[in-house]
């Protein structure tokens, strides 16, 4: 089935309001920024809309305040099909709070996101990427609080985060029942080039289209890339604020939704609960799927029979019943040998 299921990468969206940036609170403090008016409703909105027309989805990190002032917004964002995550409660930086007030921010955002949404909440992202070297207790508590994976390594240089030395792809964080799903980045000379955020901004369109297609094919891996709802919302406020801030915040608004659109044109893109669903933080072991093993692993929660996935696959894909067994069954003992599945006997199955 290789030939039919091209590498699929994974769009994350940071839903938070446009004030949530840190450029805002350096200029205007916490309480100035509470006099500005919301926008984060219609801009995810915007966003949804988009993806539904590429037929793409998303994990959505999402901050608990927003959750607890928007829940429509989060169950509307669940039943679409996207994947809901935690971008902690109020986008104040991990090293900001300490290991106590971190651990309370942790559980209160889980608690709104599952509460609004009426399901568990798997993923973390930290605020701004703000878990450090100085902050190695976040990982303990993230696992404790019932987090499997965070999404918080940008393995790149930069004056505000980043670990440019951290593996560029999902890995277990060592000693702790978690992994890392790092945000995506492409090599150029000998360097790790970032893709989201503000790169994706700042990068035009055939720059970003390469490097996505290059980690594609030469890592044969997928890219994680990572956008904000507000990137796509030129026409929000403007308040007066230092150049550099205002070049960070603003450059590429205008163009960022006809980016987007290329790109989800280009490639195709997931959630990070669909790409990297099958993990085993105990046996550090990680099974990146992609679109047709996530509709294997997800057939198999219950006992199936092979013919039976392959009638579900065929029904999905283009491809001949003879193929789909054999790749079907060669996907399945490599299951069994991580540890990851088993073999039930047809007569405890019934």
């Amino acid at each position: 089935m290789a030939e039919t299921a091209p590498v699929v990468n994974v769009l994350t969206v940071d839903v938070e309001e446009y004030y949530h940036g840190h450029e805002f609170t350096d200029v205007l403090g916490r309480e100035g920024v509470k006099a500005l008016p919301s926008r984060v409703v219609p801009q995810t909105e915007r966003l949804l809309d988009l993806l539904d027309q590429h037929d793409a989805r998303a994990t959505f990190f999402t901050l608990g305040v927003v959750a607890q002032r928007f829940p429509r917004l989060v169950r509307e964002i669940a039943a679409r099909g996207h994947e809901l995550a935690s971008h902690g409660w109020d986008h104040t930086p991990v090293f900001r709070l300490g290991e106590e007030d971190f651990r309370l921010d942790v559980r209160r955002a889980k608690h709104a996101l599952e509460h609004a949404a009426g399901h568990a909440v798997r993923g973390y992202r930290a605020p701004n990427y703000s878990i450090r070297h100085d902050t190695p207790w976040a990982y303990a508590i993230l696992a404790e609080e019932g987090h499997t994976y965070d999404s918080s390594v940008h393995p790149i240089g930069h004056d505000r985060y980043g670990f440019p030395e951290a593996p560029r792809f999902v890995y277990g964080v060592p000693g702790h029942a978690l992994w890392e799903v790092p945000v995506g980045t492409a090599r150029a000379l000998g360097t790790n080039v970032p893709v989201g955020g503000g790169f994706f901004r700042l990068f035009p369109t055939t720059l970003l289209r390469s490097a996505i297609a290059s980690v594609n094919r030469l890592d044969q891996q997928p890219l994680v890339l990572y956008v904000h709802p507000w990137e796509f919302d030129p026409a929000q406020p403007r308040p007066p604020m230092p150049w550099l801030h205002r070049f960070r915040h603003y450059v590429g608004l205008d163009g960022a939704e006809r980016k987007l659109r290329t790109l989800l044109s280009a490639f195709r893109f997931t959630t990070i609960d669909d790409e990297v669903v099958m993990l085993s933080p105990r046996a550090q072991a990680y099974f990146g799927l992609g679109m047709v093993g996530s509709e294997i692993w997800n057939a198999i929660e219950k006992p199936r029979r092979v013919d039976e996935l392959c009638n579900a696959l065929l029904q999905e894909f283009e491809i001949d019943v003879d193929t789909c067994r054999r790749e079907v069954l060669v996907f399945l003992n490599d299951l069994v040998e991580r540890g990851l599945a088993h073999i039930v006997p047809e007569k405890d199955a019934a």
